[in-house]
C-alpha cells in the first residue's frame, strides 16, 4: 500500500493524471481507480479524491474475446481444462485423473503452461481423446469448442461469462476472508460454480461433474446469465471516464 501511494503521490504532485486498474483487496489512491470485479463500492478503501469505476461493465477483454451466442449441447462432450500459469500445485493433473473416471465419452483438452510436466505429456501421447496445448495466446477458439469448462480465479471466469461457456472454478489463492468475498460476489453473477481446492476430493469433482452433465438446464441458465451480463465495451466506457476526467483536471474552463 505505501508503494503504490508513493508512487502515485509522485506522479500527481507532477500534477500527471494516473489511472490504474486494481485488485479490490487494495488500498486505491490513483486518480482513476478501474476495479474490473463484481464487488460492493463498500468493500473498497481509496483516498476522498479517488474516482472509483467497478463492476464488470469495466473488464476489457482482449480482442480477440468475440461474443457470440453459445449453442448448449443435449450433452457435454467437450471439457476445457486450463488452470495456466496458476497451475503450482498440478492441480491440472489431478482434475484430469477425475474427469477420466467420469462413465461418458468426453473430448478433453489441457491448457498447461508447464512444459516439464512429464505425467501430463504422458497422457497426451497415451489416451485418444485428450490433447495437450503449450502456451497459447488466444483463448478464443478453444471457448467455442468448450462444452465445459475447469479453471482458477483469474480473467478466464470472466471470459467464459462472457461467451457464455458453463464453467466451475477453482481457487488458486489462499482463503483469505476478503478471497472469499471475492468468490462469493462472482458466484451471485450465477455463471459458474465454484469448489474450494483445499477440501477438494475426487468424490466432490465427481459429484459436479454428474450434476452438469445430467443437467442442461443448469448449463442453459450460466450461458444465458454471462452473456446478459458481459460485454465487450469496457474499455470504450474506461476510455471516456478517462477523457472525461482528464478534461475535467487540465481544462477546467
Amino acid at each position: 500500500n505505501n508503494f503504490f501511494r508513493r508512487y502515485h503521490s509522485y506522479f500527481k504532485n507532477n500534477n500527471i493524471l494516473t489511472v490504474s486498474i486494481d485488485d479490490p483487496r487494495q488500498f486505491l489512491n490513483s486518480d482513476l481507480s478501474i476495479i474490473p470485479y463484481p464487488i460492493n463500492k463498500k468493500f473498497l478503501k481509496s483516498e476522498k479524491n479517488t474516482k472509483l469505476l467497478y463492476g464488470v461493465k469495466y473488464i476489457s477483454f482482449n480482442n480477440d474475446i468475440i461474443k457470440n451466442k453459445k449453442y448448449i449441447k443435449n450433452n457435454v462432450r467437450n471439457i476445457l481444462i486450463v488452470l495456466s500459469g496458476f497451475d503450482l500445485k498440478r492441480q491440472s493433473l489431478k482434475i484430469l485423473n477425475v474427469i477420466l473416471k467420469l462413465d461418458y465419452k468426453v473430448n478433453i483438452k489441457v491448457i498447461s503452461n508447464n512444459n516439464n510436466d512429464i505425467d501430463l505429456i504422458k497422457k497426451s501421447r497415451n489416451l485418444n481423446n485428450l490433447e495437450l496445448i503449450l502456451n497459447i495466446k488466444n483463448i478464443n477458439n478453444f471457448l467455442d469448442w468448450a462444452d465445459l469448462v475447469l479453471t482458477g480465479e483469474g480473467i478466464l471466469r470472466f471470459e467464459t461469462a462472457l461467451k457464455g461457456v458453463p464453467t466451475i472454478f477453482f481457487n488458486n489463492l489462499d482463503n483469505t476472508k476478503k478471497n472469499l468475498i471475492l468468490i462469493n460476489a462472482f458466484l451471485k453473477l450465477k455463471t459458474a460454480r465454484f469448489l474450494n481446492y483445499k477440501t477438494l476430493n475426487s468424490t466432490k469433482l465427481l459429484k459436479l461433474l454428474n450434476v452438469y452433465f445430467k443437467n442442461k438446464k443448469l448449463r442453459i441458465k450460466q450461458s444465458l446469465s454471462g452473456t446478459r451480463l458481459f460485454d465487450v465495451n469496457g474499455a470504450s466506457r474506461i476510455s471516456f471516464e478517462i477523457n472525461k476526467l482528464y478534461n475535467k483536471k487540465y481544462f477546467k474552463a
